[in-house]
């Protein structure tokens, strides 16, 4: 016998039996449910309040939510240079060693071809060479002509920078005036945290 047939025949057995309760047993059971203990919905662990935040402590809770969102949305949005010094902006440290660090930065950004960075540390007018020139021709035309280098040495005198260089790899064959290996010496000079004169 499966479980089918045996609830085919208890169903058929209750049907026969009476739809009502009798009185005293159903004041019987109304009274035992009154009585009964309610403990099916206890929890096993005991109910714990946390004590209320006062004011003061939700508004600085708020005030420092907003500050954190704020310095995120920040970074996030690109603006993650909050008061430090840009590319064009002169470091303490090129303030106080007269500008050799930015020649160096200006170098090095002349290796990566990076011409946005020279344009920002270099002035809108500068002498190139011997003659006045615009800044961004200057830029073009130290990008176009000039070999990759190393620094082996620079020398301050006032705001001209004496750079010792060494030309690096020229694979692509641009830098016919310098071939790798071969040292040479140019100077620039600063004024303003900016390079105002290429050679």
């Amino acid at each position: 016998m499966n479980d089918r047939n045996v609830d085919q025949l208890l169903d058929a057995w209750m049907d026969l039996g009476p739809n009502v309760a009798p009185a005293r047993v159903a004041e019987a059971a109304r009274l035992e449910a009154g009585s009964t203990r309610q403990t099916a919905t206890r929890q096993w662990w005991p109910t714990r309040r946390f004590p209320e935040m006062n004011t003061m402590a939700k508004l600085a809770l708020s005030a420092a939510a907003v500050v954190v969102a704020a310095v995120v949305g920040f970074s996030v949005l690109g603006g993650g240079n909050i008061g430090g010094p840009g590319i064009a902006d002169p470091t303490p440290e090129q303030s106080a060693d007269g500008g050799e660090a930015l020649v160096r930065a200006w170098v090095d950004a002349v290796n990566r071809a990076d011409r946005d960075a020279l344009l920002a540390m270099t002035a809108q007018r500068v002498t190139l060479d011997t003659q006045p020139a615009d800044g961004q021709d200057a830029v073009d035309y130290v990008l176009d002509d000039w070999c990759l280098m190393t620094i082996n040495a620079v020398e301050r005198t006032g705001d001209s920078f004496r750079l010792d260089v060494t030309f690096r790899d020229n694979a692509d064959g641009t830098c016919v005036a310098g071939p790798p290996g071969t040292t040479s010496s140019f100077v620039l000079e600063v004024g303003d945290g900016k390079v105002t004169r290429i050679p």
